[in-house]
């Protein structure tokens, strides 16, 4: 099958390393670079929408404390108000 073999060093030219795949019983093989780019977009994705989702949730964190901050300090207000009569 493979008549010789070389180490990826060996090898100037990226675009000609390439991977074997097998799956439901045949061997496909694609350009490493290629492979890796999908790797990467894919990585790029989940790792964005996680982002996403955290920096949203945070938001509401901060709204949800700045509504019992103002809460409160109406609390103080009228408490320091009630004390002052």
């Amino acid at each position: 099958m493979i008549n010789h073999l070389s180490a990826i060093d060996d090898i100037a030219d990226a675009e000609q390393i390439r991977v074997l795949f097998y799956a439901s019983n045949r061997m496909v093989h694609a350009p490493l670079n290629k492979v890796l780019d999908l790797i990467k977009n894919d990585t790029q994705r989940d790792l964005l929408s996680a982002l996403t989702q955290y920096q949203e949730a945070t938001e509401q964190r901060i709204e949800t404390l700045q509504k019992n901050l103002d809460a409160l300090r109406l609390q103080v207000s009228l408490s320091t108000h009630n004390l002052k009569k």
